[in-house]
């Protein structure tokens, strides 16, 4: 930077300020190539699109570029009208300081958005905030577990700590809240879906394809966004494991065909089990992992345990791991068994250890065919750290990763 500046009442400013020695490189082989002031406001937009390619070839990064342009825009027009000569008595008023007070908020709000947009969550990200800054008092979004019978590609579970949020069950029926949905199950009776889930996972090819119900060419994305929030929430005892300071030990839940062991948690953990229902996944992740030596692995990790059991009856070694991963696995269970398992699964990690949960997540309501439930708040767990999946195809459920501690 050409200097340290605090306060910019405008793009242009802010802009000539940052980086002074790319914007330099911009004035003399774009800007002014391309036509400089006298076409600025058609010049603007090939060069923050260039801004954008020269910091990432992604979508959100151009609609970055968009944002910048289109306050830019009526910045410029602005500025041109008002240096004309009529306005020379009004520049000294305590009234033309308070325009360009509001107008330098506009700015700011304007280049806040663009970067939230571009370097953060994405436009749907920006209108979900807005959403939640203009929200009425006392209204409330709430992210919860989705729970499916025979999910169809990304289709499983989701989030929250409190949810009263109306909904549909699998015949269409429309409650108020999940309890309302409780109520009107007879005593004593318990919503049967996981029989028929392991029965659908068996039916399935035992391959990453499969486990992901033909979405096999997402396992890439979302290994690459687990890994970042991995690092992101654990990032301090992992760098102690990679010096050789510790080694670290893992609990994959709902583990399929070794998919996310092998990909994720090996290339990390010196020892991983594995938690599945399905003796026709776990086979073929036993297949995968089993030998001394894994393609891919570094020397030393190994898959250790291989349990074949729903979550629902699984009871971790207490104080064994460093970390347990529950992915797209949730939904198997009724409220007060995955809560049981959400405790059980504290009181199974050393100190420090952290639990993590990744699943779907629907914004609106609540959509179920047997159950759905407010869970880690009742869990006795903390949350530290939240993030969506990027580069999942629209159309499917929007996916949430979660970083949770058993509270003290």
């Amino acid at each position: 930077m050409k200097r340290c500046f605090a306060n910019n009442y405008d793009i242009e400013g802010f802009w000539r300020g940052w980086h002074a020695s790319y914007n330099r490189w911009l004035v003399r082989y774009l800007y002014v190539p391309l036509g400089g002031a006298r076409r600025r406001a058609l010049v603007i937009w090939p060069i923050f699109f260039f801004v954008a390619l020269w910091h990432d070839l992604e979508w959100r990064l151009m609609s970055w570029a968009w944002l910048i342009c289109l306050a830019f825009v009526p910045e410029m027009a602005i500025k041109q009208f008002a240096r004309s000569k009529r306005f020379d008595s009004w520049r000294g008023t305590l009234s033309y300081r308070y325009v360009c007070a509001t107008a330098a908020t506009l700015n700011i709000a304007a280049l806040m958005a663009a970067n939230l947009a571009g370097f953060v969550v994405g436009l749907d990200g920006v209108a979900g905030l807005l959403q939640e800054m203009l929200r009425r008092p006392g209204q409330h979004k709430y992210e919860h577990f989705e729970k499916t019978d025979q999910p169809n590609g990304n289709g499983v579970a989701g989030v929250p700590a409190i949810m009263e949020a109306a909904g549909v069950d699998d015949n269409g029926r429309v409650f108020d809240s999940p309890a309302e949905l409780w109520q009107t199950q007879e005593a004593g009776e318990v919503p049967k879906f996981g029989a028929p889930a392991v029965a659908y996972w068996d039916s399935q090819e035992a391959s990453d394809n499969g486990v992901l119900g033909g979405y096999g060419h997402l396992s890439g994305p979302d290994v690459r966004d687990s890994r970042a929030f991995l690092k992101k929430a654990y990032g301090a005892a992992l760098a102690e494991a990679e010096a050789g300071q510790r080694q670290l030990v893992a609990l994959d839940c709902g583990a399929g065909v070794g998919r996310v062991t092998e990909q994720l948690l090996l290339q990390h953990f010196a020892e991983v089990d594995l938690v599945e229902p399905s003796a026709h996944l776990l086979e073929a992740a036993k297949q995968r992992l089993g030998g001394q030596a894994v393609k891919g692995v570094p020397r030393g990790h190994k898959a250790v345990n291989f349990y074949q059991a729903g979550i629902e009856a699984h009871h971790p070694q207490p104080g064994r791991y460093d970390v347990i991963w529950l992915q797209w696995a949730a939904l198997y269970l009724t409220d007060d068994n995955l809560i049981a398992f959400l405790c059980r699964s504290a009181a199974s990690l050393k100190p420090g250890g952290m639990l993590f949960v990744k699943e779907n997540v629907c914004e609106r309501g609540f959509i179920l065919d047997s159950s759905d439930a407010s869970l880690f708040e009742k869990a006795g767990l903390r949350l530290t750290h939240t993030a969506l999946q990027k580069d999942f195809p629209k159309g499917l459920f929007k996916v949430r990763m979660y970083a949770l501690l058993p509270k003290p």
